[in-house]
């Protein structure tokens, strides 16, 4: 039976971790941070393609993070319709499942 060993290497990458603090979360909209980080982010991105070689491409990443929109809460990953976070979250996921096995009801 083979063992599996390393032999090279690839997919080799510089990351740039960009000071964001100035950016207070409560001057501005989510929104309105979220556009302005990125714009931020794309001028360091145009600063290290304009004074780097050997540069193929520089990219401005971010994660999403997903909310319940009723607490606020994180929505734990899995399941798209109930976070199970708060009790309005579970009392309109207990709506929406009483809804979808309900039977149908068709008219003549």
């Amino acid at each position: 039976m083979a063992k599996v060993k390393a032999t090279f290497h690839e997919n080799y990458r510089i990351a740039v971790d960009v000071d964001l603090d100035f950016y207070w979360a409560g001057l501005m909209t989510p929104e309105e941070r979220h556009a302005s980080i990125v714009k931020r982010l794309e001028a360091v991105a145009a600063e290290i393609r304009r004074h780097a070689d050997h540069v193929l491409g520089v990219s401005v990443l971010f994660g999403t993070v997903y909310e319940c929109e009723h607490c606020g809460g994180r929505w734990a990953e899995g399941n798209a319709t109930s976070n199970q976070c708060c009790n309005q979250d579970v009392d309109e996921e207990d709506a929406r499942q009483a809804r979808a096995s309900a039977p149908e009801i068709t008219s003549p």
